[in-house]
């Protein structure tokens, strides 16, 4: 399904000219008739605002994201737990900082594969990282008695928990290439992608209307028939 997604971005990009603009968007509504029913439903299905919840990012972004736990469910519940994830490597980035502290950062690749009732399976690799958390100590201000201050030190707090958050986060990412969380991940296109289904919807029910009106039966509408 990603792929396809990225085929309907460029398709749209790559026209300028209104002829061009008019054979993309044919091809737009073809790469959408082709997408399987159950694709078709995780980009309407729209994620429970429960859910998603606020991150704090570099340069005061606030990031919206949604916690592995749903992510797990998600997959439970859409693929009958017919599903598997490992990480294939992992690494520690050693990262020195101005201040001459220590800022590793852990990196994984993982695998999630996805299992159909025949035994086939579907793999989706992604990458997930995590910047490892480090102890700080609290130092009372000589000049003020109470005053206190964080110091960060160089000893980790728990590097495994670290390894197990940004495994996590490539399972997300893996789960997100499958569709879940679509409209939170990719609003933009998954907003395209549903004006093309009205606007398919709208065209066989126009079409349909037209062949009664010169005594045909109702056909069914194919993309690229202009």
């Amino acid at each position: 399904m990603t792929d396809k997604v990225e085929i309907v971005q460029a398709e749209i990009v790559d026209k300028d000219d209104k002829q061009n603009k008019n054979n993309g968007i044919i091809e737009v509504k073809r790469i959408y008739d082709e997408l399987a029913e159950d694709a078709k439903r995780i980009i309407a299905w729209k994620t429970p605002p429960e859910f998603i919840k606020d991150r704090p990012g570099r340069g005061g972004i606030v990031f919206k994201y949604v916690d592995v736990g749903f992510m797990e469910l998600m997959l439970n519940n859409m693929y009958n737990h017919r599903w598997s994830f490992e990480v294939v490597s992992s690494e520690i980035i050693d990262n020195k900082r101005s201040d001459g502290l220590d800022g590793k950062h852990i990196v994984v690749l993982g695998k999630l594969k996805i299992y159909n009732s025949d035994g086939n399976e579907t793999c989706y690799m992604q990458y997930g990282s995590k910047d490892v958390s480090y102890k700080t100590i609290v130092k009372k201000d000589p000049n003020d008695s109470k005053k206190f201050s964080n110091e960060r030190t160089n000893e980790m707090v728990d590097v495994a928990d670290d390894f197990k958050a940004a495994a996590s986060d490539s399972l997300k990412k893996c789960a997100s290439l499958t569709g879940i969380a679509f409209d939170m991940y990719h609003p933009e296109t998954r907003e395209a992608l549903i004006k093309m289904s009205e606007s398919n919807k709208k065209d066989k029910e126009e079409k349909n209307k037209e062949d009664k009106k010169n005594g045909k039966k109702g056909s069914k509408w194919k993309s690229g028939s202009y």
